[in-house]
């Protein structure tokens, strides 16, 4: 399972350097490098894997202050169709992309409105981790045959 999030949210008036400065390439070349170089030759070795990438809703849907974040988690998204479709039939590859949940995401977040703004909508409507861990063992459980492409999870009250 891979997931990286660096640089999550913050508005487009913050340049790179008042950023931790690279979260954009860095996330998408760890999830290219992780799969490419670790992950795929030790399921073509042994005949099958199950790749799952932890997306976000982000990646469906831009909201202010996200445009940024949002591109990287479609990106997953993107890179995930793209390697399904080439890695053959015996490696099945999952996008989870969980909407609100109930964790320290905006703890890294650098605009001290946005945080707050992030944290006050967690505290009202989080989903808990929970609920993304069934998400992902019902991927795990389809039979060899089946792949589910994606699975989109939210809180009923996420608009």
């Amino acid at each position: 399972m891979h997931r990286v999030a660096i640089d999550p949210v913050y508005r487009f008036r913050y340049t790179v350097s008042e950023t931790s400065g690279g979260g954009v390439p860095c996330n998408i070349r760890t999830l290219i490098a992780l799969q490419h170089a670790e992950t795929l030759p030790i399921f073509r070795q042994q005949g099958y894997g199950h790749i799952l990438n932890i997306a976000s809703t982000a990646g469906h849907k831009t909201v202010p202050n996200q445009a940024v974040y949002s591109g990287t988690e479609f990106a997953v998204g993107a890179i995930s169709d793209g390697l399904r479709q080439e890695a053959g039939p015996d490696v099945r590859v999952t996008v989870i992309s969980p909407g609100i949940t109930d964790t320290d995401f905006a703890a890294g977040i650098i605009d001290p409105k946005i945080k707050r703004c992030l944290e006050e909508i967690r505290d009202q409507m989080a989903m808990p981790p929970e609920a993304v861990a069934r998400a992902i063992v019902f991927a795990i459980e389809q039979p060899a045959e089946v792949n589910v492409g994606e699975i989109v999870i939210s809180p009923s009250a996420q608009a």
